[in-house]
């Protein structure tokens, strides 16, 4: 398992509190109100009061929905365990008569028994001994740690009832460990009595309290007392706050997009949701299409949720169906009236949706990869997401309590014909409401076994799920793709974050948590629709649910989104040529047996390093003495243990996808006899510490080797092709901003064409360059405006936009030379992981894409890369990128390239100092460019760029 980092700091804050609360509780103590009274002294911190023994006691990780709180809470568990056993000061953590380092008993307390049923089975996952208090209540016993005890607030009492569904506090005592999971539901009465039992259960022991949302929390308290004593409570005890400002500002989690309705007819609410039909089927086609290349990213099959707060309650004066039966009453409309569905399709694809902000239409930017006749989506909607067609039939799944299932009426597939399932709790009173107001007659099924169960499965026919509030708590999926919510997040905080949270779960690539589009280092072969599949769609009315959720947003201090729009400059050029990969080409086609190649030989430097910071520029030092570690030495050789390198190199080579390399065990001496390795001097002494730098040799090795065939082989496979402009113009940027005040700047620039299209730092920092292909150019914000505004995609960064001043200036002062005669230039800013990339093991997607196209028919293609050199310079992690620019220059010297008239090349281009790039110190520029396609953007490199004639004969 690999942590997040603020899963890390979050464990490292417990392991660094609960080491001094039981190494000096008093020293800890009194550090911390010192430092309290400091805060106080310059006005820093309000209605907090000093800190108790007790206090200390007492723990809060204030952490999104998303960012992993049960890993943290099983940590936790072993931190808490560990001091208490070791700690100097064990009554630091539990009060006991007879001194004993235990807990009477260890709990987790959560709102309802769909939480609990997670909790369980995630324990069991992670290997701890678990238990439900009340259903299982001897459990089994606990061989290798503690057992942890689950049990639901409502279940804890203060006196026994007899009923056998509670258990009285005095049965359980004080002096326990005690876990709590969104423990601050209710107000009034009902949130001290949780409190208080809390409180009471971990009175002379401890007590950890994890959510997503305590600041809502304390903003719902129904009196100013109430608000202040949360305010001082939660103060006091939250140990690391990561909640979702971080965790969204960083990439984590889903994207959102909002649009909701408000006192609308129940037609158009239908509209509303038949809009959000299409972008959700969008979803469907696109992951559909991408499955195998969507595997990386963690991305499952797209589900719709339905949530309402009510089921079959008939609102006073209003013929109105219940909220549950409202979406019902949508899937019935869409599949029985073809008329009315391909009517309204059409209208929406052509941008007349009525659903319209500043003019512009709401859905048609959302449905860039839906094209085609209305009636043609229609019959494709019925097929992906409804599975038949013909009327709506509602089945109660007699073996499945609280869930109905939907099908059409002529199925595709008879045998897993459902395409949704309602999951309720009243069934015979909703049973009755559809037939009362909806006319549709529920069916018994007595065979079909719960459908919502199968949701998480893979292969599940189930796209849609309806239900009301009991989705909030207790149920996890990573499905979530669209929502639609009725009279939802009423003026309840923590209610719309925890539904929030039921949709932006996200694994992403490698089990990243991140957000792929958001990255500035986007993987080589993201599949297209990528950023569509990493958005949770919003759809609903009701403005108070808006209200709530806007609130929430506002402070989490996260903005709606604003669509900066794009201008194409040179509409009347349709396409420009590139290299591609022939159609069908796939280097995973080929199949390789790893060899020694002594032109690989590797220096890997382990040595510890600090960073100095001299004259502005910062370098990596040496920490300590490094040696040299010859793995040719006998001495050397026989520290290592081969069997466990070679099964740790195949481990390595199963988790990197390499499944047409085939790695001969023989291989791996010779490997490292033709390899340096550096490492501390301490280091190179111990024979473990050689085996783990052995391993770091041949994975490099096996990395570098298994991306240089790749290359060669996906070389020879490019061919000359046309790029077609108006795929790659995107319509517009996204921005998102961190005040109102800047939220209304930036609008009232979008909506001043002629200022928002010239360079300017004023509002949103951004470049017009003539020769690009669309204008403005956003530029990474820097100083202040880095808090307050985000972009997606990232904007330029210094060196790229200074790139493309360079250019202009270097064109409008040379273009009338004899050598430009007639030619004209264009730069394209490549989109990373999505554009033009070549040699997918390399990660090779260059910044920019330069054309010079001169009147005898050659087109010069020059992919340019602004780079730091600092970190690895002309070898290590830039030894890919360098080798990728040498086997582009080859592709103008095959007679396919020369008969299109295409001149291909590329440059590394760096603004960082020749001699603070590591290997590049005695070589000369142009050494560097010649061989390692290195320019620097202090020199006049442009016109090196532009040089016509530089691919065929390799460089100058």
């Amino acid at each position: 398992m690999r942590l997040k980092y603020f899963q890390y700091l979050a464990l490292l804050y417990t392991e660094i509190l609960l080491d001094r609360l039981t190494g000096d509780p008093g020293a800890l103590l009194d550090g911390i109100n010192g430092f309290l009274g400091r805060l106080r002294a310059v006005g820093k911190v309000k209605g907090i009061p000093d800190f108790e023994a007790d206090d200390l006691r007492r723990m809060a990780f204030f952490m999104a929905t998303g960012a992993g709180k049960t890993l943290l809470l099983h940590a936790n568990l072993w931190q808490a365990d560990f001091y208490l056993r070791h700690g100097r000061h064990p009554e630091a953590l539990v009060r006991r008569a007879d001194a004993r380092r235990e807990f009477d008993g260890v709990y987790l307390i959560t709102p309802n028994e769909g939480l609990s049923d997670q909790h369980l089975e995630e324990f069991a996952r992670s290997g701890i001994d678990a238990n439900h208090l009340v259903h299982d209540p001897q459990g089994q016993p606990s061989l290798f740690g503690p057992r942890v005890q689950v049990v639901e607030i409502s279940k804890l009492s203060e006196t026994a009832t007899g009923d056998g569904l509670s258990v009285p506090l005095e049965e359980l005592g004080s002096a326990n460990l005690v876990f709590v999971d969104e423990g601050h539901k209710g107000t009034g009465s009902e949130a001290q009595t949780w409190k208080s039992r809390q409180k009471r259960l971990s009175g002379d022991g401890m007590l950890l309290e994890y959510s997503a949302t305590f600041a809502q929390a304390i903003g719902a308290a129904n009196s100013a007392k109430a608000r202040e004593t949360l305010l001082g409570e939660y103060g006091k005890s939250i140990v690391f706050d990561y909640s979702y400002r971080y965790f969204y500002n960083e990439s984590f989690g889903k994207d959102f997009s909002v649009l909701n309705l408000q006192n609308a007819r129940d037609d158009q609410a239908h509209d509303l949701l038949l809009g959000g039909l299409l972008i959700f089927y969008q979803q469907v086609h696109l992951f559909g299409a991408h499955r195998d290349a969507l595997r990386p990213y963690g991305v499952e099959a797209p589900l719709w949720v339905f949530l309402g707060s009510k089921v079959a309650v008939k609102k006073p004066n209003q013929l109105s169906l219940s909220d549950v039966a409202t979406a019902v009453e949508f899937l019935r409309r869409f599949l029985e009236d073809r008329d009315w569905a391909v009517e309204r399709i059409g209208k929406v694809i052509a941008g007349d949706s009525g659903f319209t902000d500043a003019g512009r239409d709401l859905f048609q930017p959302r449905l860039r990869h839906l094209h085609g006749d209305a009636a043609e989506l229609y019959d494709l909607i019925c097929g992906s997401v409804f599975r038949g067609r013909g009327g709506l039939e509602v089945w109660e799944l007699k073996q499945a309590a609280g869930e109905l299932g939907l099908r059409a009426s002529t199925a595709e597939d008879t045998e897993s014909a459902y395409f949704g399932v309602v999951n309720i709790g009243d069934v015979p009173a909703f049973r009755k409401h559809l037939a009362d107001r909806s006319g549709i007659e529920v069916r018994d099924d007595r065979f079909t076994a719960s459908l919502f169960a199968e949701i998480n499965r893979a292969g599940s026919a189930v796209s849609v799920l309806i239900g009301a509030r009991k989705f909030v708590e207790g149920w996890s999926s990573w499905r979530v793709s669209t929502m639609g919510l009725l009279n939802m997040g009423q003026g309840e905080g923590p209610q719309v974050i925890q539904l929030f949270g039921r949709g932006v779960r996200l694994r992403g690539r490698g089990g990243s948590l991140r957000r792929s589009a958001a990255r500035r280092d986007p993987a080589p072969d993201a599949p297209p629709g990528l950023k569509e599949l990493e958005t949770l769609e919003i759809f609903g009315w009701n403005a108070n649910y808006l209200e709530a959720f806007r609130a929430m947003l506002a402070e989490e201090e996260i903005r709606p989104p604003v669509d900066v729009p794009l201008f194409p400059l040179f509409p009347e050029r349709t396409e420009l040529p590139v290299p591609q990969t022939r159609p069908g080409y796939g280097a995973e086609q080929e199949s390789w047996t790893l060899q020694v190649e002594p032109y690989l030989a590797l220096r890997v430097d382990l040595t510890p390093r600090a960073a100095a910071l001299a004259g502005g520029v910062a370098r990596a030092v040496e920490a300590g003495d490094g040696v040299g570690v010859d793995f040719r030495r006998p001495q050397v050789a026989a520290l290592l243990d081969m069997d466990a390198l070679y099964a740790s190199l195949l481990a390595h080579k199963n988790r990197r996808g390499y499944e047409n390399l085939r790695i001969p065990r023989d291989v791996l001496a010779g490997v490292l006899r033709a390899s340096t390795l550096r490492m501390g001097r301490g280091d190179a002494r111990s024979a473990a510490r050689v085996q783990q730098g052995a391993l770091r040799v041949l994975t490099t090795y096996v990395d570098r080797w298994i991306a240089r065939q790749e290359r060669a082989a996906e070389t020879r496979n490019l061919q000359p092709a046309g790029l077609v402009l108006r795929e790659r113009i995107p319509q517009y940027h996204t921005v998102r901003v961190a005040s109102e005040e800047r939220l209304a700047e930036v609008q009232a620039l979008i909506a001043d064409e002629p200022r928002l299209r010239t360079s300017g730092l004023d509002v949103l920092p951004r470049l017009h360059a003539d020769r690009h292909l669309w204008s403005p150019l956003l530029l990474q914000p820097e100083g202040d405006d880095a808090e307050a505004l985000q972009l997606s995609p990232p904007g330029l960064k210094p060196g790229e936009a200074k790139f493309l001043r360079d250019l202009q200036a270097f064109w409008d002062g040379n273009r009338e030379e004899p050598v430009f005669a007639g030619c004209e230039l264009y730069v394209l800013r490549n989109a990373p992981g999505t554009g033009i990339g070549f040699f997918r093991r390399s990660g090779f997607f260059p910044d920019f894409i330069v054309w010079l196209v001169c009147p005898e028919g050659t087109t010069w293609v020059r992919f340019v890369e602004p780079h730091g050199m600092h970190h690895g310079g002309i070898s290590g992690r830039n030894q890919d990128k360098i080798e990728a620019f040498r086997e582009l220059w080859q592709l103008s010297q095959t007679p396919e390239f020369r008969g299109a008239g295409m001149d291909v090349g590329g440059y590394l281009v760096t603004q960082t100092r020749q001699e603070d790039i590591p290997g590049a110190e005695r070589l000369s520029r142009q050494t560097l460019a010649a061989e390692h396609r290195l320019l620097f953007q202090d020199d006049d490199y442009i016109a090196e760029i532009l040089k016509p004639g530089t691919a065929a004969g390799g460089g100058s």
